[in-house]
């Protein structure tokens, strides 16, 4: 899981950050994945930097198998700023919440 501190570039826009068990995680480039018959996006991990995520996206289709075996049928990375403008900051609190439940899984 990529979950470094962000670059200086990003730290206007990323002035804010949610604990996770001690750690922040940084607003930065969310990987997603969406599952057969999901209502939702799923958040794999967090990565300040847009190629890092993009590589994770990619194999995202293999290996992430959910609690039915089922693989993802679609995936996107997407910035904190465009959850926002999708369903408020509500859809970034579940996406922080994803990250923080694989990371203790």
């Amino acid at each position: 899981m990529v979950c470094s501190s962000p670059a200086p570039a990003f730290w206007s826009a990323l002035a804010t950050g949610w604990q996770a068990k001690g750690g922040a995680i940084p607003e930065g480039f969310y990987v997603q994945v969406r599952y057969p018959h999901a209502r939702r996006w799923v958040t794999l991990t967090v990565s300040d930097v847009r190629p890092t995520a993009a590589g994770i996206a990619a194999d995202a289709y293999r290996g992430r198998p959910n609690g039915r075996g089922e693989t993802p049928r679609q995936v996107r990375v997407v910035t904190a700023g465009q959850l926002r403008r999708e369903g408020g900051q509500r859809d970034v609190s579940i996406a922080h919440a994803d990250v923080a439940r694989a990371a203790i899984m």
